[in-house]
């Protein structure tokens, strides 16, 4: 890796351009109507011949000066390495000349210095630690390194299920019920007595930080709880979460901020971006959907919803941009309870929404967060 001398900020141009873009975008009245940003085209092709990204992937601590020492990771580890190859060659195919790989770890502040990052893509779960996903976001924070990713706030309450549970709790957006438990809690027949009552079954259970459904357990009856709590937490050493099991058909709808680009021009709308609702087709007898670490996500296992089905299309959409928005999965520079500009230009803001209960869409538009 080289090293870079000092080159002028790009900070000052993105600046006007995100006020540009706010202006542009409070002129449109309606979520259908998008606004053509032609500053956006002038800046964004100034900056391709110019503009160096770091991608930062998920580091080993196993490699040398990775970590002073090794500590525990509540989430099961991955490197994401071979995703972050796919954004960078993505990068460079529409222009970008100068994209480096850097893992989260140690040595990401030295190597950012020295490859004279610009800007960072955000691809890692973290290393090691209690809140290991929202690491990397917090050190670019430190340094001041503009990034695409959830802010460390965001990261974590999105990777802690039971306080992402509360936080949709306290937005009355549905969820089914549930309790955590922890060996300090004691016992844990306790805590599922008091929080289900005579709910017989089924449960789910799961650690509270975690991906791609690993060490998650349907258990059909109340009496088979605390064996499966327990054996979670000694895999895990994660708070353990408890849970109404929700039949149904299951859905995810990605979201993003509100610029798009088409047609070689990029346009802006004061609402998120909602992509194509997806449906996560389960297996004969599968209770929960399998992970990609276990089997392949096909074009057989989430499938989109077909154009003949608009009311339910529309109806997820409509809903993960609310949801996008109550959360406020948004830019800084947005004002409190607005819907407008959801992230500026350097740090898009992404999440998923899973929706169940496909019949509560009909009833009364508010399906359950599982």
């Amino acid at each position: 890796m080289r090293a870079r001398s000092a080159v002028p900020s790009v900070r000052e141009p993105c600046s006007r351009l995100i006020s540009q873009l706010e202006e542009a975008c409070q002129a449109s009245r309606s979520s259908s109507v998008q606004v053509a940003l032609p500053a956006l085209k002038k800046w964004m092709d100034a900056l391709t011949r110019t503009l160096r990204i770091a991608v930062i992937y998920g580091g080993n601590r196993s490699e040398p000066d990775a970590a002073l020492y090794w500590s525990t990771n509540l989430r099961p580890w991955k490197s994401y390495y071979e995703v972050a190859t796919d954004i960078q060659r993505a990068l460079e195919r529409i222009g970008f000349s100068d994209v480096a790989l850097i893992p989260d770890d140690m040595r990401m502040p030295a190597r950012l210095k020295e490859c004279g990052a610009h800007l960072a893509w955000i691809n890692s779960a973290g290393m090691q630690g209690e809140s290991s996903i929202c690491h990397a976001a917090a050190t670019l924070e430190m340094l001041g390194i503009p990034y695409i990713g959830h802010s460390p706030l965001d990261a974590s309450l999105l990777d802690s299920k039971d306080c992402f549970k509360r936080q949709l709790e306290s937005l009355r957006i549905a969820t089914p019920e549930f309790v955590v438990w922890h060996p300090l809690d004691g016992a844990p027949e306790g805590r599922i007595r008091g929080a289900f009552e005579s709910h017989p079954g089924p449960f789910v259970v799961k650690p509270s930080t975690g991906r791609a459904s690993l060490n998650v357990h349907f258990v059909e009856k109340r009496e088979e709880l605390s064996s499966f709590v327990k054996e979670v937490f000694a895999l895990t050493r994660a708070n353990v979460i408890v849970e109404r099991y929700m039949s149904g058909r299951e859905f995810c709808v990605a979201v993003c901020g509100g610029i798009l680009h088409r047609g070689g021009m990029f346009f802006g709308s004061r609402y998120p971006h909602a992509f194509s609702a997806l449906e996560r087709r389960f297996e004969p007898g599968e209770r929960i959907f399998t992970s990609m670490d276990r089997r392949a996500i096909d074009h057989d296992r989430a499938m989109p919803i077909p154009d003949t089905d608009q009311a339910l299309k529309q109806a997820l959409l409509a809903f993960a941009r609310e949801l996008y928005s109550r959360l406020r999965l948004r830019s800084p520079r947005e004002s409190p309870g607005s819907n407008s500009l959801t992230a500026g230009v350097m740090a898009p803001r992404t999440s998923d929404a899973i929706v169940r209960r496909y019949d509560w869409l009909w009833r009364s538009s508010s399906p359950v967060i599982g």
